[in-house]
C-alpha cells in the first residue's frame, strides 16, 4: 500500500498565498465591473441615444379645460453638440385643434437667424403641425441644436375647453426620432436665409410651420 505524502507548512503557504492572490484579482475586477456600472453605462447609453426625454407622455385626462404641462429635452452627450433635433408629439385617443396647441421654448445659445424681407426668423426652433394618414394630430419640435449636456424645458400649452374630444386613454405620447452630429445648413436666397426642405418620417399633411419672428 502505497505511503500518504505529507504537505509540507512551505507547501501549505505557497498555497495559502495562491489562494490571497486569485482571492484579490477577483476582488479588483468586480471593484472594476462596479465602476463601469457606475460611470461606464451612463456614457454608454449616451453613444447609443443621446436625446433624452422626461416624462415622455402626458395625460390629457383633465379636459376639459387648459393643461400646462412641461417637459424637458436633454443632451445626454457629454462631449459632443446634438444638431437637427427632432421631437414628434403624437395624439393619442383624441382629437384636438392644433389652433389650441401652442409652446413655449427657451432660447438657445449661439441663436441662429436670418432675414426674410423686413422680419428676422429665429431658428432656435421650429414647430410643425399637422396629421398622418389616420388622422391623428402630430407635432414636431425640431430644435436646431443642443450643446453637451444641454437641457431644455419646454411648456405645452392646450385648451380643450373647445373641439377636444378625447377618449379614456387621451395623452400625448413624446419621443426623438430624429439628431445629427452635424449641423442644418440654411438655404441662402439672396441675402435671405431660409430652412431647407423639411423631410418627415411618414406621410404627413402640414397645418402650420411657425418660428420665432420680430421685425427688423
Amino acid at each position: 500500500m502505497p505511503k500518504l505524502k505529507k504537505t509540507t507548512t512551505k507547501a501549505k503557504r505557497k498555497n495559502g498565498k495562491k489562494l490571497v492572490m486569485i482571492t484579490t484579482v477577483a476582488t479588483l475586477i468586480g471593484l472594476l465591473l462596479a465602476a463601469l456600472g457606475l460611470f461606464g453605462y451612463p456614457y454608454i447609453k449616451s453613444l447609443i441615444r443621446p436625446i433624452n426625454i422626461e416624462p415622455d407622455e402626458i395625460s390629457l385626462q383633465q379636459s376639459p379645460w387648459s393643461i400646462k404641462a412641461i417637459f424637458t429635452v436633454s443632451n445626454l452627450r457629454p462631449d459632443k453638440t446634438q444638431y437637427d433635433v427632432w421631437i414628434m408629439l403624437e395624439f393619442n385617443d383624441c382629437t384636438i385643434d392644433p389652433q389650441r396647441l401652442s409652446f413655449e421654448l427657451p432660447s438657445l445659445e449661439d441663436t441662429m437667424s436670418g432675414t426674410v424681407g423686413h422680419v428676422v426668423a429665429n431658428y432656435d426652433c421650429v414647430i410643425v403641425t399637422g396629421f398622418n394618414l389616420q388622422n391623428k394630430l402630430v407635432a414636431f419640435l425640431i430644435i436646431h441644436h443642443l450643446l453637451a449636456n444641454q437641457s431644455l424645458q419646454i411648456v405645452t400649452k392646450i385648451d380643450s375647453s373647445q373641439g377636444f374630444v378625447g377618449g379614456k386613454d387621451a395623452k400625448i405620447s413624446i419621443k426623438s426620432i430624429r439628431y445629427s452630429d452635424t449641423p442644418v445648413n440654411l438655404v441662402s436666397r439672396g441675402n435671405e436665409l431660409v430652412y431647407p426642405a423639411l423631410t418627415f418620417p411618414f406621410d404627413f399633411k402640414v397645418k402650420s410651420i411657425a418660428l420665432r419672428l420680430k421685425r427688423q
